[in-house]
């Protein structure tokens, strides 16, 4: 691929790109990682990442929670997982190995910090972290199953923001 040609399609539709290094997503992708793929390109993958269909109604209210930040067009799924992905890189190592924490917090974090695909990761794998079913490709979701999965995720999220003020 030309890196003139890739670096327009990254600047164009880098929201909805995922992309791994070596199999592991890359939240932010910045000009020394451009360098990397420039030179590398074998060991980068792409990833085009669009919700439609039934899983929309899961993905409407994971947007409205976790992409609030997005103002000047409509979220995408690489919206939410980087700010879930950014999240998780963030807690404290208290946080990050606590045994203490509630189940699903537990399982959120161990989700978070694992997740290597980010349609998996929001619609299999945090559902089941919550104690919620996956949400398949073939069938619709409900709004109550959307809702009360995003109000279980919140709940885990806050639960993980604040482990270490309480410890402390």
């Amino acid at each position: 691929v030309q890196p003139l040609l890739l670096a327009i399609v990254l600047k164009l539709h880098g929201h909805e790109l995922a992309i791994y290094e070596n199999g592991t997503f890359l939240a932010g992708f910045n000009a020394l990682d451009f360098m990397r793929l420039s030179k590398a390109q074998a060991t980068f993958d792409v990833q085009y990442c669009s919700v439609e269909g039934v899983r929309s109604e899961v993905f409407e209210r994971l947007a409205h929670a976790f992409a609030q930040k997005v103002k000047d067009r409509r979220p995408v799924l690489l919206d939410v997982v980087t700010e879930l992905s950014q999240f998780a890189a963030r807690l404290p190592e208290y946080t990050r190995k606590a045994r203490g924490l509630a189940p699903p917090s537990t399982a959120v974090r161990d989700a978070l910090l694992t997740a290597t695909e980010p349609a998996t990761l929001l619609f299999q794998t945090l559902p089941k972290a919550c104690g919620h079913e996956s949400f398949a490709l073939a069938k619709p979701a409900e709004a109550s199953a959307a809702t009360d999965f995003v109000r279980s995720l919140t709940e885990a999220i806050n639960d993980l923001q604040t482990a270490y003020q309480k410890l402390l």
